[in-house]
């Protein structure tokens, strides 16, 4: 499959994080340009650990087992990234 028919299934409906499907839909843009596809999974990449635990006390987050990982990027600044588990 190839990555923007696999970004174009979450185009369907947008995770309730999202303000809106145009918010959601923008952020496929961007996410095809700049990485792989992960379709269950990669919205979250982009979170941040206040945006989850603000989501998730509004029930808004619908991935709320999400492991937040710090490291250094390849210039030496720092970079977290949301991955959730199952």
């Amino acid at each position: 499959m190839s990555r923007r028919s696999s970004l174009a299934l979450l185009n369907t409906e947008y995770p309730k994080c999202f303000e809106s499907k145009e918010q959601f839909d923008e952020w496929v843009s961007l996410a095809n340009e700049t990485r792989l596809p992960s379709p269950e999974t990669n919205y979250c990449f982009d979170c941040t650990k206040e945006y989850q635990k603000y989501a998730a006390e509004n029930g808004t987050c619908e991935k709320e087992n999400v492991v937040f990982i710090n490291f250094l990027d390849e210039d030496g600044e720092p970079f977290t990234f949301g991955m959730p588990i199952n």
